[in-house]
């Protein structure tokens, strides 16, 4: 946290800091080129919403997506991370050596699966943000005075920590923090303002970063917010959609176009930017979800016409929520012995459904390869 003569110099350097700018008045504000990205980005939606709901098991084809997600804006805070990393992390294999930037990642899709679950009987709130925040910071955060699910108690900023001359913003006194996030709450929560929700999610997440309510994590609970809020508001049915590929494509736009609002309420280009990335992440989703569910009905075929086990469907199903596992694990999702899982795995393998290491004896990892590299090909190139 910055000392009060590091406050007091960066405000005599001219650092921008936080100004009282939300909610901004729409006069102005719905040009007619923002009236037609709304219009993209809204068809877009509906688009996925559509293809989605024909889908039989859309639960296979939405943890690919949060995964993907949270590699990416967990990488916007400068994480290292890979696909293959947190899923072999998720088979108990660990990773080589002990990475908290994975942790970090597994952090993020767990908050974002808290966070959904907690819509059901909350709004988007005080109460639900700090749970947020507290999951996605249980076990990573660096330094005592980080305190996880609560706001802040110093004075944060934006930029390199410890180094005043590349600080490039200072968020509002933590005084303030709880004021400032009501009205925040209270703006999320209003539905009687009658404008697009897209555009009021732009407007937020601008507050919301400008804010910067904890010590850490602020960026990360931001845009996992995007997604929840969309949610809500049942403009997502599910939780298909996040930017954060995009903001991280376009890092540097991302940041300047948010500092901006604050330095000189340019609102519309911030508009642009979010309303671009909302479209093109809708149609990514739908182009990856398209893939995936090709990949999972062709091997579905492939078993129904190759083996007769009565286990071999779910198994399908299986290695496509886990595409790396272990024997054990298939045991103990089949209700079946080690033998039956080895046997189980082997003929899948011969399939090509999955692979292993031939020369391994014990332990052996289990791969969907196919699936692991359409991700890590996503994961990738997502915009």
């Amino acid at each position: 946290m910055l000392t009060q003569d590091d406050i007091e110099k960066l405000r005599k350097s001219g650092v921008p800091a936080y100004k009282d700018l939300f909610p901004p008045g729409t006069t102005g504000i719905f040009t007619d080129e923002i009236v037609g990205l709304i219009g993209e980005a809204n068809r877009a939606i509906g688009n996925l919403n559509s293809y989605a709901r024909i889908i039989p098991n859309p639960d296979l084809l939405i943890w690919p997506l949060l995964l993907t997600e949270s590699l990416a804006s967990s990488k916007i805070e400068g994480t290292q991370a890979s696909v293959k990393d947190v899923l072999r992390k998720d088979a108990n294999l660990g990773t080589f050596p002990p990475s908290i930037d994975v942790q970090e990642v597994v952090n993020y899709r767990e908050a974002t699966k808290l966070g959904v679950k907690l819509l059901d009987t909350l709004p988007i709130s005080e109460r639900l943000v700090k749970q947020v925040h507290e999951r996605l910071m249980r076990g990573v955060v660096r330094g005592a005075e980080k305190r996880i699910g609560e706001y802040r108690v110093g004075q944060n900023a934006i930029g390199t920590e410890g180094d005043l001359t590349n600080i490039k913003y200072l968020p509002p006194p933590a005084s303030s923090v709880n004021e400032k996030m009501s009205r925040f709450f209270v703006y999320t929560n209003d539905n009687s303002m009658s404008y697009d929700k897209l555009v009021r999610c732009a407007f937020m997440h601008y507050e919301f970063e400008a804010i910067h309510p904890f010590a850490d994590g602020n960026g990360r609970v931001g845009r996992l917010l995007i997604t929840l809020y969309l949610l809500k508001e049942g403009v997502l049915k599910y939780p298909l959609i996040y930017p954060s590929a995009y903001f991280l494509h376009h890092k540097e736009r991302y940041s300047d176009l948010l500092m901006k609002i604050t330095t000189e309420e340019a609102w519309i280009n911030w508009l642009k930017f979010f309303l671009d990335g909302i479209k093109e992440q809708a149609y990514k989703s739908e182009s990856l979800i398209e893939k995936i569910d090709n990949l999972y009905q062709e091997a579905r075929e492939t078993v129904r016409v190759n083996s007769q086990s009565m286990h071999a469907d779910k198994l399908v199903e299986l290695v496509f929520k886990r595409p790396i596992l272990l024997a054990p694990q298939v045991a103990e999702s089949l209700d079946v012995n080690h033998q039956t899982a080895i046997s189980l795995l082997r003929k899948i393998s011969q399939l090509g459904i999955v692979n292993f290491d031939i020369n391994k004896k014990k332990n052996i990892p289990f791969l969907n390869s196919k699936l692991i590299n359409l991700l890590e090909n996503a994961s990738a190139n997502r915009s």
